[in-house]
């Protein structure tokens, strides 16, 4: 006897339908191109569902992100937010890359110039190291564009989220258009 994958038990399971329900059941085709690993759920192809979404509505989604872009490097350019908090965060981060310690700068100790510390989670220290590793340490105009590229990524996978909950007209106007540009 041929041992089925988890996945296809599991696809099987969640597509049995009661008999006489009123929903589509899956055809004897699918079920084969699924055990065969030739397939997935229609609602499980993330990636093709964007790309339709924005190939269906691809001025909308230019304009918008060309603004949302447009916003964001405005305030990158003429009000760069770099904070005492940024510069601890740059700290950890620094001190991370550079000495391999999780710790803070600790001026008039040399005896131990890096206290290792638990104050911040290592999230987004990890993110700046990343970027400093890529940019120099203490570039904090790649951060704030880094920081671009992953809000217009998120924006966008917030409007894919809205078009698969709500219907097409009223996701694809709310959501990109108001996270895209309000979000900044």
């Amino acid at each position: 006897m041929r041992r089925r994958s988890l996945f296809v038990v599991r696809y099987s399971l969640s597509t049995s339908r009661i008999a006489g329900s009123s929903e589509k059941r899956t055809t004897n085709s699918e079920r084969r191109a699924l055990r065969r690993g030739r397939g997935k759920s229609r609602d499980s192809r993330y990636i093709p569902n964007v790309l339709r979404l924005i190939r269906e509505h691809r001025r909308f989604f230019l304009g918008t992100t060309l603004a949302a872009l447009a916003l964001r490097l405005f305030f990158v350019v003429y009000f760069p937010a770099i904070t005492d908090d940024s510069r601890i965060y740059a700290d950890l981060a620094t001190n991370w890359l550079q000495h391999g310690i999780y710790g803070q700068t600790q001026a008039g100790q040399p005896e131990k110039p890096i206290l290792p510390t638990d104050a911040r989670l290592p999230g987004y220290p990890a993110f700046l190291a990343g970027i400093f590793w890529l940019f120099g340490a203490g570039n904090f105009k790649a951060v704030l564009l880094a920081q671009i590229l992953v809000d217009l990524a998120t924006s966008l996978i917030v409007a894919d989220l809205a078009d698969r909950r709500a219907p097409a007209r009223i996701s694809c106007l709310s959501g990109w258009d108001l996270l895209a540009i309000w979000n900044g």
